[in-house]
């Protein structure tokens, strides 16, 4: 997820950050939390590759949800934050979408190609020269691009024989980016409408909620049903931005409520429901917190954006060459593939997701070619 994803200054856009709120932004909590959020979707997906079941994951016994898809709402949660950031400081609608597209589609793109074209031709059913003569490659590529998360599956590629069919899911975790496309398109659009404010966001909150909002998930139309299982987690992370933007810091006093929400939450068996309203609020007080601040991972980069793009295709592939579902323990595919997948994060983030970010300042245009489309209060508290 980019979370989509995923720098110093400013952790979702990447790029020079604009004026004294953005400067003043470093911390380096939110890099520890995306890659916590990442290893919890390894960790979970361990026992569905390894096992062809997530039945024994303990958090799914314990709650009846994986810890995947709670790290997947972390992602979200985080993204509307900074996302939301990222708008508020953005002078011009143009500027909010270039920063978009280049944090999520470089690192989308090249994983996509470069993973059908390495484990495509390697656990293709058809002649190699076909595979690469017909297409398969480029054609999956684009598809990704253009909708990404579907087909789930490579054509004439599998990467096991099972009777659940997950050897031919070439990346399941790509279900999560459409969610976050929504989500910015959302956000850009209250920018250009000005109306980027909390009672908006709050409303939207409530309407994607599946407990209070007109549906339910299991009945909702498809993809939307997708978007109800994270939206409210991403406007929930707006939500808190403008509690802190007040003072840049969260006051304790909400985690009482936070607190009280969480323990309805479990004694009705809706712990992962209603996770936007308990979860979002502690989850970015810790964030931001100043006194408990983590070691910097500066040096080491964004690595979570990259972990969660390859994680599936690099577990999948240990998988296959262990010998098929049943042939791998989940701690041995949870151990090297989270070992495989840092890796790769950390190499799609030094050779190419951060050097995609450089272009954002010359693809945005100057300042103040267009409109300025912030928040008057943004305004004031910026540099000219």
């Amino acid at each position: 997820m980019a979370a989509s994803g995923p720098v110093a200054n400013e952790p979702e856009a990447g790029g020079l950050p604009v004026g004294r709120v953005a400067s003043e932004f470093h911390y380096p909590n939110f890099d520890w939390l995306r890659i916590i959020a990442a290893t919890s979707v390894l960790f979970s997906h361990a026992f569905l590759l390894a096992e062809g079941t997530e039945a024994n994951e303990p958090f799914y016994r314990l709650t009846g949800s994986i810890a995947g898809i709670y790290g997947v709402c972390v992602f979200f949660v985080i993204s509307g934050f900074l996302i939301t950031r990222s708008a508020f400081n953005s002078r011009t609608l143009q500027a909010y979408v270039v920063a978009r597209v280049l944090r999520i589609y470089p690192g989308l793109a090249v994983c996509a190609l470069a993973t059908s074209i390495i484990l495509g031709v390697s656990f293709t059913s058809m002649d190699p020269v076909r595979f690469f003569a017909d297409l398969v490659p480029l054609k999956y590529t684009i598809k990704t691009i253009l909708h990404p998360g579907t087909p789930y599956d490579l054509h004439s590629v599998a990467f096991y024989a099972d009777d659940r069919a997950l050897g031919r899911t070439f990346n399941g975790s790509l279900w999560t980016i459409p969610q976050e496309l929504i989500c910015y398109v959302v956000i850009g659009l209250l920018l250009a409408l000005r109306l980027l404010r909390w009672p908006v966001l709050a409303a939207l909150l409530l309407l994607t909620l599946p407990m209070v909002g007109p549906w339910r998930v299991d009945s909702a139309p498809r993809p939307f049903d997708d978007f109800l299982l994270v939206g409210s987690s991403f406007f929930a992370g707006a939500l808190v931005f403008f509690v802190w933007r007040r003072a840049e810091r969260l006051p304790a006093w909400p985690l009482l409520a936070c607190g009280a929400v969480l323990v309805a939450a479990v004694a009705t068996n809706h712990a992962y429901d209603l996770f936007p309203i308990y979860g979002a609020y502690p989850l970015l007080m810790l964030a931001t917190a100043r006194r408990f601040c983590l070691p910097d991972l500066k040096r080491f980069g964004d690595v979570s954006y990259g972990m969660y793009l390859y994680g599936w295709p690099v577990q999948q592939t240990f998988v296959a060459l262990a010998g098929g579902v049943g042939a791998i323990s989940w701690h041995a595919l949870f151990a090297v593939s989270t070992l495989a997948a840092g890796v790769m994060g950390y190499a799609s983030w030094h050779l190419l997701e951060k050097r995609a970010l450089q272009w954002k300042s010359r693809l945005a245009g100057r300042r103040g070619r267009l409109v300025d489309l912030r928040p008057q209060g943004a305004r004031s508290q910026s540099s000219p």
